[in-house]
């Protein structure tokens, strides 16, 4: 438990300043590389259009007459080849692979591309030494950016959950040109004092996610325990036909959260849930359009 919480609270934002250094050659997966078990993508093969992992410089030499420079790979994948630009940003002890739904969704609609990827320490990603910072974690994600040449104004669509929202937090204040919309799920700003820890109902929530339960159907079932409101669960859900409780119905409809975000992407206003659900708001999901006023 202590380890864990230590781990958390690393995660806190801090300074982080880019290199400037010129990007070496980077690296995109051939045929031959496909060979390898371990590069092989777990998301839909046939939508993926480009994968690969893109090398990231984490400072200056010491020597100016040597080559030697630190850094790290980041591994990612693009699904689809529309025009509309998606972005997903994952959280801690999670990969890219967590996307597969959205990139199921969104990588076969001829609008969209997706852009998924391991976060330092994570998949198919390097790891170099810590501690992380969101700061420097969302500098991996603009060199990503311009590597796949994701460089125009208001051009992607920008979704980050727990910690991959407060690393969003950071691209949005980095490279707000480039956003056309950002969507937060169960994330915070963070606390400079660090204060800014769970609930404990969500930390043995976390807890026997993490570590006891094992099934997929229990998962499931907690974690929508997390998400909304006990009364609410157990009243009869108004759009089922066989008139069963809410509590079964949304574990039911992973399709659910890609119309929100189509939403988001498309009518440019505030959303916190499909209309008449409740949200709760210590786990507030919010997307909202960056080119005009939410509504």
């Amino acid at each position: 438990m202590t380890t864990l919480l230590k781990s958390i609270l690393t995660l806190i934002p801090s300074p982080f300043a880019s290199s400037g250094l010129p990007n070496p050659p980077r690296r995109r997966l051939s045929d031959a590389d496909d060979e390898d078990e371990d590069l092989k993508t777990l998301l839909n093969p046939a939508t993926c259009s480009q994968k690969g992992k893109h090398w990231v410089w984490a400072d200056e030499p010491e020597d100016t007459n040597t080559d030697e420079r630190k850094g790290h790979e980041i591994y990612y994948e693009l699904h689809g080849t529309g025009k509309e630009h998606v972005l997903f940003i994952m959280g801690l002890s999670n990969g890219s692979s967590s996307w597969s739904t959205q990139v199921d969704h969104f990588g076969s609609l001829s609008d969209y591309s997706v852009l998924v990827f391991d976060n330092r320490g994570s998949g198919h990603s390097g790891y170099p030494s810590g501690p992380y910072t969101t700061s420097a974690m969302a500098q991996d994600v603009v060199s990503l950016l311009d590597f796949v040449e994701w460089t125009g104004s208001k051009s992607i669509h920008l979704v980050g959950i727990s910690m991959g929202g407060m690393i969003s937090l950071e691209l949005a204040t980095l490279i707000p040109e480039r956003l056309a919309s950002l969507t937060l799920c169960v994330t915070s700003a963070g606390d400079k004092y660090r204060r800014n820890l769970p609930p404990r109902e969500g930390l043995q929530t976390m807890m026997k996610l993490m570590f006891v339960t094992k099934k997929q159907e229990d998962r499931i079932d907690a974690a929508v325990e997390l998400l909304y409101p006990a009364n609410w669960l157990d009243e009869e859900d108004p759009d089922d036909s066989e008139c069963r409780t809410r509590r079964i119905t949304r574990t039911e409809h992973p399709k659910r959260f890609n119309d929100l975000l189509e939403r988001t992407f498309r009518e440019g206003r505030e959303v916190s849930g499909p209309p008449g659900e409740p949200v709760r708001s210590d786990h507030l999901g919010m997307g909202i359009k960056l080119d005009g006023p939410a509504v």
